[in-house]
């Protein structure tokens, strides 16, 4: 299992382009909808 985490972490890391800090401070909630923002492609 740390192997597994460590392997999500450092490609969500390079996907999104994250620093070291920025990956530090992530938290499951940032993953999830934004219920006050806009969908992509919805007018």
């Amino acid at each position: 299992m740390p192997a597994f985490r460590d392997a999500v972490m450092f490609k969500t890391a390079y996907a999104f382009g994250l620093r070291r800090h920025e990956t530090r401070m992530l938290d499951t909630v940032d993953f999830g909808r934004n219920p006050q923002g806009r969908e992509f492609g919805g007018v």
